[in-house]
């Protein structure tokens, strides 16, 4: 377990997701520490943030946003029509891995619930 505050820290890496490969690296990354508590959260509240601005804004197809951002969007909440624009855009191999990359459902029920605590 990575100590409370690189935890936080590293919650900050949603402002620097720019490409597809970066948004589907960032993916990863979050799969692969979903019980780093304080990671996972910061994250998903600098997304969240990203996200709502956007809907506010009446960008329903989050064009505002990166296209890693976008990609990140479309997998935690299944947009696809957001993801297929994303993968267009995308050169054949990274579009490959944004296919073949999904969200376990436990992932997704611990993002969800996060959000609940602070999307209120």
């Amino acid at each position: 377990d990575k100590k409370a505050l690189d935890q936080v820290l590293l919650g900050y890496l949603p402002n620097f997701i720019n490409s597809p490969l970066d948004g589907i690296y960032m993916c990863e990354l979050m799969e692969k520490n979903i019980e780093n508590s304080n990671f996972i959260a910061f994250c998903m509240a600098e997304i969240y943030t990203k996200y709502s601005r956007a809907i506010d804004n009446d960008d329903e197809e989050l064009k505002s946003l990166s296209n890693g951002i976008r990609l990140l969007v479309a997998k935690i909440i299944d947009d696809d029509d957001v993801l297929e624009k994303v993968i267009e855009k995308a050169d054949d191999k990274v579009g490959k891995k944004i296919g073949k990359f999904e969200f376990k459902d436990k992932t997704k029920e611990v993002f969800f619930d996060l959000l609940s605590g602070f999307a209120g």
